[in-house]
């Protein structure tokens, strides 16, 4: 790839190295070549979204678009290139929310990873990954940010993006960084006064996260399905039962299911079949209240050490 002179920073996420000409702090930098690039230039909006409805997303040739009003259109090609054609006066906070979270998570899809909406850690004495699955404000990155707490290493928040190596998924690392809304970061985080918003009028504050970072991809043991309820329950799923919880949470069912037809219904099945098939699933049913978070992290602990094939192997970590 060749790379222009302004395209001075040079981060790592997802396994993939980036040059971007957008400052992107919540990424780790690195010297390795890029294989992707982060770029400025204009993107029309989708033409049947000329109202400048609040988001939306089109085709435009061999890309994807996805645009937000005020904030900007972004342009994702071939899986190696983010065009950014920024709103008038927007807040660079918002370009990075978008640049770290959908935009990436639609490259990654371009790069025929498997990518689903949850939050990913990695188990402290077993060394396999479970990620936390549940819709928009459902709790995913508050119950990986408690099991953070509880001595787990983070691999990825709000991103599950999966290389199946002979059909076995491995979770690769995201990136050192968190968000969390305020009540629940207060919860979580002993100087939660100090962390700051993601953008000057957005509610999610940014948390570093400042060591046990899974710097190495993980095998993917289970994912854990959050639902609200009464008490703490955990509860095996499988067959159709499994493959109808993870439906939702493929990353192209979000955004109002739009993307779904962009990315491929054929793939949205075929991916969360594959992961239904090759990792334990469980509906995590708990109440909203922070103060139990730890009963809720050990419950999901017996549930990891009593199930036989989420005990720890030589293969659950690579590098």
């Amino acid at each position: 790839m060749v790379l222009s002179e302004n395209q001075t920073y040079r981060y790592s996420a997802f396994g993939i190295s980036i040059a971007s000409v957008i400052e992107i702090p919540e990424f780790p930098r690195t010297a390795a070549p890029a294989d992707v690039c982060f770029r400025y230039g204009r993107v029309p909006f989708p033409q049947h979204e000329s109202d400048r409805s609040v988001r939306g997303v089109g085709l435009m040739g061999d890309g994807t678009v996805m645009y937000w009003s005020g904030i900007g259109a972004f342009l994702i090609e071939h899986g190696r290139t983010i065009t950014v054609s920024p709103s008038r006066d927007v807040d660079p906070g918002y370009l990075r929310l978008v640049l770290t979270g959908p935009a990436l998570a639609v490259l990654l899809v371009q790069r025929a990873l498997s990518v689903f909406h949850a939050s990913v850690v990695q188990c402290r004495t077993t060394g396999i990954a479970i990620a936390f699955a549940a819709r928009s404000g459902g709790g995913k990155s508050t119950m990986a940010g408690a099991a953070y707490n509880a001595g787990y290493s983070m691999v990825s928040d709000d991103v599950l993006a999966l290389d199946f190596e002979d059909d076995v998924p491995f979770a690769l690392p995201g990136f050192p960084h968190a968000k969390l809304w305020a009540h629940s970061a207060i919860a979580l985080v002993d100087d939660a006064g100090e962390l700051n918003r993601l953008a000057a009028s957005y509610a999610k504050l940014a948390r570093p996260i400042t060591e046990r970072f899974a710097s190495e991809s993980s095998r993917l043991a289970a994912v854990f399905v959050i639902e609200d309820g009464p008490e703490i329950v955990v509860s095996r799923l499988s067959g159709h039962s499994a493959l109808g919880a993870l439906l939702p949470h493929w990353y192209g069912a979000g955004f109002d299911g739009q993307l779904v037809d962009i990315l491929g219904r054929e793939r949205h099945l075929r991916e969360t079949t594959m992961l239904a098939n090759r990792t334990a699933v469980f509906r995590l049913t708990r109440p909203r209240d922070l103060a139990r978070l730890p009963e809720v992290v050990t419950a999901v602990e017996k549930t990891i050490m009593s199930a036989r094939e989420l005990k720890p192997e030589e293969s659950a970590c690579r590098s």
